[in-house]
């Protein structure tokens, strides 16, 4: 699932415009169907580094569903229509926002001790996840095809996907 978030993110071909903003990205549809993306947001900062904010729901079939949050920070260069980023992995941070348990588990929901072993439970998961991808290949590369004005940026990934960024 992230290497898919961040494949067609990694190296965007732009107009010679200066991307630095905020650009965010809500597609209101999941890759797959364990994971709904709300929202992907890339803080472009004008000395080279990116911020980049990720928000998803992860169904996890046994007890329910898992909102969290994906932080992540890098670098980027922008040559005329090329815009090259690095993202750092060691400083990913998951973080859950909440949880949606579904019947069988709503009592238990209210124990802290289950919230907290839960909570254990997805965030080494996917920290897990990310070290596993990490592994695979750190820089991340890719090539994208992009339309890019001044409030609007239009990714087209490998798979011929598209996906619109509005400036924040």
């Amino acid at each position: 699932m992230l290497t898919l978030l961040v494949s067609f993110l990694i190296a965007l071909p732009l107009s010679a415009q200066d991307v630095s903003g905020k650009w965010t990205w809500r597609p209101g549809t999941g890759y797959d169907d364990d994971i709904l993306i709300h929202s992907m947001t890339f803080d472009f900062k004008k000395d080279g580094k990116i911020e980049s904010h990720i928000i998803f729901t992860d169904d996890e079939q046994d007890w329910g569903t898992a909102t969290i949050s994906y932080y992540l920070t890098g670098t980027y260069k922008q040559n005329g229509k090329g815009l090259n980023i690095i993202f750092n992995f060691n400083t990913a941070n998951f973080r859950v926002e909440s949880f949606d348990f579904n019947n069988a588990f709503k009592q238990k929901s209210k124990d802290p001790q289950f919230i907290n072993k839960i909570t254990a439970e997805v965030l080494d998961e996917w920290a897990d996840e990310l070290k596993e991808e990490g592994d695979e290949d750190d820089s991340w590369k890719s090539t994208v095809i992009l339309s890019h004005s001044p409030k609007k940026m239009v990714l087209v990934n490998s798979d011929k996907e598209q996906f619109e960024f509005v400036k924040d």
